[in-house]
Parts: structure tokens; sequence; C-alpha cells
């Protein structure tokens, strides 16, 4: 019974193995089994013969083991040396890349590999290893090196800010992380943080205050393994004192209509302004040393404050203001002037509180065509308008549709004296009383070639021996032709 069992199986393996022959190599199988056509007699032991020889090449082939080695990884400035592949009973070896990268010999057993581009960016690459019709692959995965970037290379902040990292910085591929300075006292929240906090001292802003050097702050990445190089960046931070402004001190005013500021200071600033709580002007409020000229409610209440405010200079953004009391205590006089019907030549010997051409102008606006100079400069109530301020060492015509009254009030300027030019002048008449041309041009007679009334037909002509006018009268204004330059006073 046991040999019966053996012989089964015996005969159940031979079967199992020819099946497998079979669908392995059905043309050899059917070759070895081919009837003669002529006798019909199948040549048993030959085909059985080829059949042995089929069956045994087909389950028992010659061993072609191929080995593409050891998954490994790299750098990415490297390249790969296959060491530890393998291979035998080939005719033939072929390596090739799942990547761009490139071979040194593609046929040889162990190759040197370069990656290529697209390799460094996958962070891997399959190599295959083929041997004859049998393959074999192996990945390398490719490190890629640590890198950081701060994305400013200079920046400013203002005294008593932060640098806040947040944001600003990027890196990768890296193991840790070290922020340091090379020439600063500040400290960082966390050196060993990505987006960390640097605090400047005191000591950083005197550094840079004397030197002008900025703080140097360096960041480090070390790298992942197999790599080994460190990834470093650096960016200097400078510092933009916030801004100092001093109006001076509280002053008082006893003369005059203005008032020359020139005790303010201010210091890291952008842009200045001034402002009044009166009714005054500044000849220009976005300087430091502005004049300003008082309005008529700043002489009513005896004073004005006066407040100067300095913008800052970016990235700061607070605003510094300080202020001073300006006391006006002075007595004014006031120049009424009569307008004729049309026109008239006038002046005024005093130095208007308010010279705005507007505010002196309000009171005759509805009887008012024009005023202009010998400039041809003028003022229209409803005009494009080019004159700006009434100037006492100028004379003006001025056209009235009725007859009214011009009040000016003001001070008696500080200086009487006018220089006349070659040519004609409208000249106005600096005095409260009654002025003789002979005593004005006294010892420069022979300069005057005419004075005339600015808007009549009384006229001082040397040359002609013509006298019939010889006193100026104030509140008018006389044209003067001179031969050449002369300063009078009056």
């Amino acid at each position: 019974m046991k040999k019966t069992t053996t012989f089964l199986k015996t005969q159940l393996l031979a079967v199992l193995m020819l099946v497998l022959a079979v669908q392995a190599q059905p043309n050899e199988i059917e070759n070895a089994l081919a009837v003669d056509p002529e006798t019909e007699i199948g040549t048993t032991k030959s085909a059985c013969a080829s059949l042995g020889k089929t069956l045994q090449k087909s389950l028992f082939p010659k061993s072609r083991a191929v080995y593409a080695g050891s998954d490994a990884t790299i750098c990415q400035d490297n390249s790969y040396t296959i060491q530890d592949a393998s291979a035998s009973n080939y005719t033939s070896l072929l390596w090739t890349t799942g990547g761009d990268g490139t071979f040194d010999d593609p046929t040889t057993l162990n190759p040197v590999y370069t990656p290529g581009i697209d390799d460094i960016i996958n962070q891997y690459v399959e190599l295959c290893l083929a041997a004859d019709a049998e393959t074999d692959c192996m990945e390398l995965s490719i490190q890629q090196n640590a890198y950081v970037d701060i994305i400013s290379d200079e920046m400013t902040i203002c005294y008593g800010e932060a640098v806040d990292f947040t944001g600003l910085v990027v890196a990768g591929n890296y193991n840790q992380i070290l922020w340091y300075t090379t020439n600063g006292c500040g400290m960082f929240s966390d050196e060993t943080v990505l987006n960390t906090t640097y605090m400047p001292s005191p000591m950083d802003y005197i550094i840079f205050e004397q030197t002008g050097m900025c703080t140097q702050l360096v960041v480090f990445v070390s790298p992942i393994n197999p790599c080994v190089v460190y990834g470093s960046d650096e960016v200097y931070v400078c510092y933009q004192a916030q801004p100092e402004v001093i109006t001076g001190p509280d002053t008082t005013i006893t003369e005059g209509n203005s008032f020359n500021i020139n005790g303010a200071s201010a210091e890291n600033y952008g842009t200045l302004l001034w402002s009044t709580s009166g009714d005054g002007y500044f000849d220009d409020n976005t300087i430091l040393y502005p004049t300003y000229y008082f309005g008529n409610n700043d002489i009513s209440n005896g004073t004005a404050e006066l407040c100067l405010y300095a913008n800052p200079v970016a990235p700061c953004a607070d605003a510094e203001e300080d202020c001073m009391t300006l006391t006006i205590d002075i007595t004014t006089a006031t120049n009424e002037l009569t307008l004729n019907p049309g026109w008239t030549g006038i002046s005024s010997y005093l130095d208007p509180v308010n010279p705005d051409i507007v505010q002196l102008m309000a009171l005759i606006q509805e009887n008012l065509l024009i005023i202009q100079n010998i400039n041809g400069q003028y003022y229209q109530p409803e005009g494009n308008n080019t004159l700006i301020n009434w100037d006492y060492l100028d004379g003006y015509f001025i056209k009235t549709s009725e007859a009214t009254t011009l009040d000016i009030s003001g001070f008696e300027p500080a200086s009487t004296s006018i220089t006349l030019t070659t040519g004609w002048n409208l000249m106005p008449v600096l005095s409260a009383g009654d002025v003789e041309i002979q005593e004005l041009f006294a010892g420069q007679t022979e300069k005057v070639l005419i004075i005339k009334d600015a808007v009549g037909v009384d006229v001082f002509w040397p040359g002609k021996q013509i006298f019939f006018l010889s006193t100026l009268i104030p509140g008018k204004a006389y044209m003067v032709k001179m031969s050449e330059e002369a300063t009078v006073t009056f």
C-alpha cells in the first residue's frame, strides 16, 4: 500500500510538471511529441527524450540573480557610486533612471550616478539594473541643502521698537537654527526659533548715532544628514529717532505787527507745521523759523497760542507737538484814506496789522472795483487775484464805484526809507504830515525827472521849471520818474 501511494504521488508530480512545461514552452512540447505522417507511428522513444530536455530547460533554468543594491540617501550636491549591486549569468547589463540624472557608464555593474534637477526637486529617484531580461531597482533619496533667507537685507525701526521676524524669514531642510548679533547688545526672544524677535538695547542706539553703524543680525541653520553645508543669512537693523520739537519760551510783543520766531528747535522730523489759535498768519508755516503776522483778533485779545507740529520720519508713527503763548501788548493807529469815485492813488504811512489784501478791502468790498500796484499785480473781489498782501513801501491805484473811506490799522514802521529805481515808480507817503518835495529830495533833485499826482494833474518838473506840485500829502501816491536810483527817507 505504501509503494502504491508513493507511485501515485510520483505520477501526479510528473503530470503537474508536464502541465507547467506546456504552459511555459507550448511550441517546444508540441514539436517533441510530433508524429511521423507517413507511418503514423509516433517515435515514442525520441519524443520522450526531447520532452525531457525541454522540461529540464523550462523548469530548471540557469540562475540569473540581479540585485540593484540597497536603498541609499545622498546630499543634492553629491553623486552616488553604486557599490553593492550584483548580477550573474548575464550577457549584458544596463542601468536606467526614472529621473533626469546621468550615469557615467550605464553598462557597468557599479557606475556613478549624478542626480538631475528634477531628481533634486522630487528628492528621490529610482535606479534600475537590467541583466538580460531580469531587472531589479533601488531608491536613491536626495536630501536638499539647508537654506535660510531673510527677506530684507536692511531694515529701519523706530527707537523703542523691536524687530519681529514673523513672516520675514524663509528656511527649509534644516535641523537646528541659531540667531546671534555680531555688533549689537540687544536680546533675542528665542535665538533657536525661526520667527524670533530682537529687542535693541540703548547701546545699539548710541553706536548708531555716533558711528552710523547698523546692528548686524545673523541666522544659521544646520543641515540634515548626509548634507554638511550650513545655510546662513544676515540683516542690518538701523534706527530712526522719534521727533523732538520745542517752540521756545512764551514771549511778549510790545511793538510792530509781527513776531519773528527764532527760538524754536526740532530734530528727527519729516515735515513741520505751525498753527495758531488766533486769526493771524505765518509767512511760511512749514519752516522752523517763520514770521507770524498778528490778526485783528490777536491784537484785541492780547494773546495767541502758536504751536509747532513735527511729523515723524518713517517708520516712526508718533508726531510731536509743542506750543508757546504769544502776548501782544501793542498800540495801533489808524490811517483813514479818502477814496473818490473812479481812480485814486493811495498809500499809508502805517504798516498794517494784517496786510492780507482781502482782509484790508473787506469793509469797502461793495464799492471796490479793483486795486493794483505799478507792477500790474491786482485784486478784484471776484477775480483771479495776483495781489496778495499790502506793502507799505508801495503806492497803489484803486478804483471804486462810489466815494468811500478805507481805514488802515497798523503801526509806524521801523524804517521809512524808500529806494526809487531808474524810470517810473509809484511812491507812497510814509508820513502822518505833509512832506515838502525839496526837503525829501535834498541833494538829489538832479536825479528827479518828474513827480506827478498818481491820477491828478499837479506836476513837479524841474527840467521844465514847472512846480505846480510842491507838497506830498499823506494817504496819496505819486508817480516819480528818476534818471538814476536814489534813496529817500521820510
